[in-house]
Protein backbone atom coordinates (compact mmCIF):
# COMPACT_ATOMS: atom_id res chain seq x y z
CA UNK A 1 0.00 0.00 0.00
CA UNK A 2 0.93 3.78 -0.30
CA UNK A 3 1.01 4.73 3.31
CA UNK A 4 3.01 1.65 3.71
CA UNK A 5 5.50 2.05 1.46
CA UNK A 6 5.80 5.60 2.47
CA UNK A 7 6.22 4.47 6.28
CA UNK A 8 8.92 2.96 5.19
CA UNK A 9 10.52 5.46 3.36
CA UNK A 10 10.29 7.55 6.48
CA UNK A 11 11.88 5.03 8.46
CA UNK A 12 14.89 4.22 6.26
CA UNK A 13 15.17 8.47 6.44
CA UNK A 14 15.56 8.03 9.99
CA UNK A 15 12.24 9.64 10.49
CA UNK A 16 11.20 9.15 14.26
CA UNK A 17 7.48 10.51 14.11
CA UNK A 18 5.92 9.61 10.96
CA UNK A 19 2.63 11.53 10.56
CA UNK A 20 1.19 10.08 6.89
CA UNK A 21 -1.16 12.36 5.96
CA UNK A 22 -4.08 10.61 3.65
CA UNK A 23 -5.23 14.11 2.44
CA UNK A 24 -1.80 14.65 1.38
CA UNK A 25 0.10 13.79 -2.38
CA UNK A 26 3.25 11.56 -1.96
CA UNK A 27 4.95 14.24 -2.30
CA UNK A 28 3.35 16.61 0.55
CA UNK A 29 3.59 13.51 2.21
CA UNK A 30 8.01 13.56 1.97
CA UNK A 31 8.27 16.99 2.73
CA UNK A 32 6.34 16.91 6.05
CA UNK A 33 7.97 14.17 7.19
CA UNK A 34 11.61 14.36 5.93
CA UNK A 35 13.75 17.27 6.85
CA UNK A 36 15.17 19.31 4.18
CA UNK A 37 13.45 17.17 1.51
CA UNK A 38 12.97 18.42 -2.10
CA UNK A 39 10.35 15.67 -3.58
CA UNK A 40 11.00 14.42 -6.91
CA UNK A 41 8.70 12.83 -9.69
CA UNK A 42 10.74 11.37 -11.80
CA UNK A 43 7.61 10.15 -13.95
CA UNK A 44 8.64 8.19 -16.97
CA UNK A 45 12.14 7.57 -16.38
CA UNK A 46 13.71 4.45 -17.39
CA UNK A 47 13.90 1.82 -14.20
CA UNK A 48 17.93 2.17 -15.29
CA UNK A 49 17.89 6.04 -14.44
CA UNK A 50 16.13 5.48 -10.83
CA UNK A 51 18.93 3.01 -9.53
CA UNK A 52 21.06 6.17 -8.93
CA UNK A 53 18.77 7.22 -5.97
CA UNK A 54 18.72 3.13 -4.75
CA UNK A 55 22.59 3.52 -5.26
CA UNK A 56 22.66 6.44 -2.75
CA UNK A 57 20.51 4.97 -0.41
CA UNK A 58 17.46 7.02 -1.46
CA UNK A 59 14.45 4.43 -1.94
CA UNK A 60 12.10 4.87 -4.58
CA UNK A 61 8.03 4.60 -4.26
CA UNK A 62 6.66 3.18 -7.43
CA UNK A 63 3.25 2.17 -8.74
CA UNK A 64 3.26 -1.55 -10.08
CA UNK A 65 -0.79 -1.75 -10.65
CA UNK A 66 -3.32 0.00 -10.06
CA UNK A 67 -3.47 0.93 -6.25
CA UNK A 68 -0.43 -0.96 -5.36
CA UNK A 69 2.72 0.97 -4.59
CA UNK A 70 6.45 -1.00 -3.41
CA UNK A 71 9.57 1.18 -2.62
CA UNK A 72 12.48 0.37 -4.20
CA UNK A 73 15.27 -0.30 -2.11
CA UNK A 74 18.38 -2.04 -3.70
CA UNK A 75 19.06 -3.92 -7.43
CA UNK A 76 21.88 -6.06 -8.43
CA UNK A 77 23.52 -7.04 -12.05
CA UNK A 78 19.61 -8.77 -12.26
CA UNK A 79 17.44 -7.90 -10.05
CA UNK A 80 15.25 -5.42 -8.05
CA UNK A 81 14.60 -5.45 -4.48
CA UNK A 82 11.30 -3.97 -3.05
CA UNK A 83 9.27 -3.57 -0.29
CA UNK A 84 5.42 -4.58 -0.31
CA UNK A 85 3.69 -3.31 1.98
CA UNK A 86 0.36 -5.18 1.20
CA UNK A 87 2.74 -8.70 2.43
CA UNK A 88 5.06 -6.49 4.73
CA UNK A 89 7.66 -8.32 3.11
CA UNK A 90 10.91 -7.89 1.20
CA UNK A 91 10.97 -9.23 -2.38
CA UNK A 92 12.78 -9.38 -5.51
CA UNK A 93 11.84 -9.48 -9.39
CA UNK A 94 14.09 -9.18 -12.50
CA UNK A 95 14.85 -5.69 -14.14
CA UNK A 96 13.37 -6.52 -17.08
CA UNK A 97 10.31 -8.06 -15.37
CA UNK A 98 9.33 -5.06 -12.81
CA UNK A 99 10.26 -2.10 -16.12
CA UNK A 100 7.52 -4.46 -17.84
CA UNK A 101 5.16 -3.77 -15.19
CA UNK A 102 5.94 -0.02 -14.14
CA UNK A 103 5.48 0.51 -18.28
CA UNK A 104 1.69 -0.27 -17.85
CA UNK A 105 0.87 2.04 -15.22
CA UNK A 106 3.16 5.03 -16.58
CA UNK A 107 6.22 4.44 -15.73
CA UNK A 108 5.28 6.28 -12.16
CA UNK A 109 8.60 6.93 -9.49
CA UNK A 110 8.73 9.66 -6.79
CA UNK A 111 11.98 9.73 -4.58
CA UNK A 112 13.50 12.95 -3.17
CA UNK A 113 16.69 14.64 -2.71
CA UNK A 114 18.10 16.53 0.59
CA UNK A 115 18.99 20.54 0.35
CA UNK A 116 21.16 21.46 2.22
Amino acid sequence: TLQKSLAAMFTQANVLNINIDDSLDIANNIKNNISNAQPLDLTGCDLKDILYFIDNNVPVITQISQGKYVLLTGYNATKIYYYDGAGNATLNVSQNALQEEISDEGSCFITYRIVK
